[in-house]
């Protein structure tokens, strides 16, 4: 089968990737298994010794993931196992300078709080979601993201968005909330 050109580029984009960042110094392997630490580090000896290290200097990303263009946007995919779920993610300015307030905890832990009057109660009580549950990321230096997943009932599904809109329309009470905790933890410093 022969390829077509815009295969061609995507092939020679993803090896000009590999070519610039795939080395040993800006990766991380976890392994975690019932084998004792010294089989599991000669397994990662044996699989993993052969990545080269080039000493490629850590890419910094400067500009946000997604900008006004990218944002607001709804993927579809077909699960390969029976998942129906609809996740939506934030992104802001990095947390990393408030690591000792945390202020992205306070909106994880009321986003994905589970009892009365919560997001997943409202979606329960109008039969749209089974669970929820909320996490929150800095892999990247410049920004963090939380992330929102929300399975769906069979309503849900039909509903996806009513759930979307019961989400967006608890984020202001979450984040007038935030702040003013935030607030006060600063002056504790």
């Amino acid at each position: 089968r022969q390829m077509c050109i815009r295969d061609r580029r995507r092939v020679h984009g993803l090896l000009d990737f590999y070519k610039q960042y795939y080395s040993a110094n800006i990766m991380r392997l976890v392994l975690y298994g019932q084998e004792s630490l010294d089989e599991l580090e000669k397994m990662a000896h044996e699989k993993f010794s052969d990545v080269k290290n080039y000493d490629i200097p850590l890419p910094k990303i400067i500009e946000k993931p997604f900008d006004s263009e990218n944002l607001q946007r709804l993927l579809k995919v077909h699960p390969v196992k029976d998942w129906e779920s609809i996740e939506i993610a934030w992104f802001m300015d990095n947390m990393n300078p408030h690591y000792k307030s945390n202020p992205h905890k306070y909106i994880t832990h009321l986003l994905g709080h589970e009892g009365e009057n919560s997001l997943l109660a409202l979606l329960i009580e109008e039969g749209l979601a089974l669970e929820l549950y909320v996490s929150h990321s800095n892999n990247i230096d410049n920004f963090d993201y939380i992330w929102l997943t929300i399975k769906l009932t069979e309503e849900g599904l039909q509903r996806w968005r009513d759930a979307v809109s019961y989400t967006h329309l608890t984020l202001p009470t979450i984040y007038s909330v935030q702040i003013s905790v935030v607030a006060v933890s600063f002056k504790k410093k």
